[in-house]
Formats: C-alpha cells, structure tokens, sequence
C-alpha cells in the first residue's frame, strides 16, 4: 500500500474519532462535533467539561453527554424518551452535557432539588452535581410536536458509519504494516 493511501487512511480513522451529533427538531436540523472537549455547532465553538464523556441519545431531539465518576454508578435510559437518570452507592462528582432543539426544555433533578445549569446556550446546556442520584429529561411545551422515529435511525446510522470508518482505517493500516 503506498504512502498516500496510508495517510489517507489515517486521517479517515481521525476524522472518526470526532464525535458528530445530529439534532432533528422543530426548530429546523443542525449538526454538532464534538473533538477534544470542543463542541461545534453552526460554526459556534463551546468548551465542554475536561471529562470522558458518553454519549446518549435514542432518537429524540436531545443528545445527553453523561459522565459519572464512580464506575459503580447505573444508568437507566428510557427507550421511548430523552430520560435518563444516574443511582450510585456513594457520592459521585456528576456531569451531564445537553446538546438540544433550541425549543426543548431540560430539567434535571438531584433527588427533589431542581438544578440549575452552569452553563446554557440555546443548543447547549451543562449541568454539575455531586450525589448519589440524577436524573435527567428533555421535554417540549404542549404546543411543540416531536419528530419521528425516523430521527433515531438516522442518528444511531450516523455513529456506525463512524465506527465503520474507524474499524476500516485500523484494519488497512494494520494490512499495510503487515505487508512490509
């Protein structure tokens, strides 16, 4: 394999590391990146935590960033909502990032206690507690409706091909080293 077709194939397996989010709502479609704590959407760049974050999202107009520091916490999604929440057995530093249809609400609760964000945009919300419990939901007011399923598929086809790309690059860059 040449030069060219080696760097080409390294740059693919970088490109998917970039983490694309795509948001389906009411308020029109936009893409966001995330790369290196960075998140961009429609050109605008925003600071995310310093944390290995996950991504969480099953077809809805959010897209949750969730990051837990005790590995013994368990996440519970919702299959049919953007609902999650977070239970852990001793008090854990919590951060959840909100990639959202400019019109959707977020709301997340540590026990009874209503958070507030530390950071908000109208594509971004950022919150941070330490606790034993989180939970977390995006919701639009009674006059929004909410996109299809369709949505779902698209987003989750989005990550494989990403995924594919990566396991592709890997995959001729390892043929190619074998080969010499």
């Amino acid at each position: 394999m040449s030069r060219p077709a080696l760097l080409l194939a390294a740059l693919l397996s970088a490109f998917a590391l970039a983490q694309t989010l795509i948001i389906h709502g009411p308020s029109g479609n936009f893409t966001a990146t995330v790369r290196n704590n960075t998140l961009t959407v429609d050109g605008d760049r925003l600071p995310l935590p310093n944390v290995p974050l996950g991504w969480y999202f099953n077809g809805s107009f959010t897209v949750f960033g969730i990051y837990y520091g005790n590995p013994d916490c368990s996440l519970g999604t919702y299959p049919n909502a953007p609902r999650f929440y977070i239970s852990c057995t001793a008090g854990t530093d919590m951060v959840v990032v909100a990639v959202k249809d400019p019109k959707a609400k977020i709301t997340c609760r540590d026990k009874n206690r209503l958070l507030n964000p530390a950071q908000a945009t109208q594509h971004l919300e950022i919150y941070s507690t330490k606790s034993l419990s989180l939970e977390c939901e995006s919701a639009f007011s009674a006059v929004v409706s909410t996109p299809t399923a369709l949505v779902g598929a698209l987003a989750g086809m989005t990550v494989a091909s990403a995924v594919l790309v990566l396991a592709m690059g890997v995959l001729l860059l390892r043929r190619a080293l074998l080969k010499q």
